[in-house]
C-alpha cells in the first residue's frame, strides 16, 4: 500500500504526463525570434492562429505602460508598437501553466509574476555580466521555477503555503511532503516540452551548491537570492554604495563590484516594475 507521500508523488507525475504540449504558436514565435530575417508580418501570421494570444498582444499594446494616445485594435499595429522582443516575451509567458490552467488561486498569480520578474532580471543580469545570450537568460528565468506552478495545480491547498518559499530549504520540505521537489517537476515538464537541455538543466540544478553550478544555473540562483532579498525591496538610491552587498553566495560568485551592483539594481528595478505592466495587461 502506498504511503501518503508516495500517493502525492504519483499524482504529480501523472499530472506532468497529462500536460498538453507546449503551444505550437509559441514554439513558432520562439523560432522566428531566432531568425534574423523574420519581421513583424511573420510574427503576426504566427500569432493570428491563436485568438487568445492575439487578444493578449493587443491588450498589451494598449496598456497604460505604453502611454499611447491612440487605441489600437489590430495585431500588426500591436506588434509594431510593442516590438517583436516584447511580443515574443508576452506570447511565451501566456503559455505557462499559471495562465493556461491556473484558475483563480491567488498564489498562482504571485508565482506567475515571480516568473516574469525572474525572466526580466535574468535578461538584465546576462547583459551586465556579458554571459551567453540574454534571450536564453530570459527563458531560463521564466522557466526555472516552472515546477512550483505544477505543484500548486496538483495540490492547491497543501502547496499554497509552501509556494512562497523560494529557498533550497523550501525544496527540502517539498521532497519530504511530495517525494520530489519543484526542480525535478520543472525539469521533467521542460523535457516533455522538448526544450533545450540547457534550460532543463537550469530548472533541475539551480538550488545546488553555487560552487558547482554552470553559469546559467548560477545566474538563476543569483536572481532568486536577489528577488528574495531586502536589497530588491529597498530604494537603492537611498543605500550608500559602500554598503551594497551581494544578497547571497550565488550572487557573490558573479564578482560584481559595488559600483556595478548599484548600477545594475538601479536600472533593473525600474525596468522590471515598468515592463511587468505589459504582461499583467496581457494576462
Amino acid at each position: 500500500m502506498l504511503t501518503e507521500v508516495q500517493q502525492r508523488r504519483s499524482a504529480i507525475l501523472k499530472g506532468i504526463e497529462d500536460l498538453p504540449p507546449f503551444p505550437e504558436v509559441a514554439t513558432k514565435v520562439l523560432e522566428l525570434s531566432r531568425d534574423d530575417n523574420a519581421g513583424a508580418a511573420d510574427f503576426a501570421r504566427a500569432i493570428s492562429r491563436d485568438p487568445a494570444l492575439t487578444a493578449s498582444v493587443i491588450r498589451a499594446g494598449n496598456s497604460a505602460a505604453m502611454a499611447a494616445q491612440r487605441e489600437i485594435d489590430t495585431l500588426p499595429d500591436a506588434i509594431m508598437r510593442l516590438g517583436m522582443r516584447f511580443v515574443r516575451d508576452i506570447v511565451v509567458s501566456q503559455c505557462l501553466p499559471a495562465v493556461q490552467r491556473g484558475g483563480s488561486h491567488p498564489v498562482m498569480k504571485q508565482l506567475w509574476v515571480r516568473s516574469i520578474s525572474s525572466a526580466l532580471t535574468m535578461r538584465a543580469l546576462g547583459m551586465t555580466t556579458r554571459q551567453a545570450d540574454p534571450e536564453v537568460h530570459f527563458l531560463a528565468g521564466l522557466f526555472h521555477d516552472l515546477g512550483r506552478q505544477q505543484l500548486l495545480l496538483a495540490f492547491p491547498r497543501e502547496y499554497g503555503v509552501l509556494a512562497k518559499d523560494h529557498s533550497a530549504e523550501g525544496a527540502d520540505f517539498e521532497r519530504r511532503f511530495f517525494g520530489l521537489d519543484h526542480t525535478e517537476v520543472g525539469g521533467a515538464i521542460l523535457e516533455n516540452w522538448q526544450f533545450d537541455d540547457v534550460l532543463c538543466q537550469v530548472a533541475r540544478c539551480h538550488h545546488q551548491d553555487p560552487e558547482v553550478l554552470d553559469p546559467l544555473s548560477l545566474h538563476a540562483a543569483a536572481v532568486d537570492e536577489l528577488l528574495d532579498s531586502e536589497l530588491w525591496s529597498s530604494t537603492v538610491e537611498e543605500i550608500p554604495e559602500p554598503e551594497l552587498e551581494a544578497p547571497g553566495p550565488a550572487f557573490k560568485r558573479l564578482h560584481l563590484s559595488q559600483e556595478d551592483l548599484g548600477s545594475f539594481l538601479r536600472r533593473t528595478q525600474a525596468a522590471v516594475e515598468r515592463e511587468i505592466q505589459y504582461f499583467q495587461m496581457a494576462a
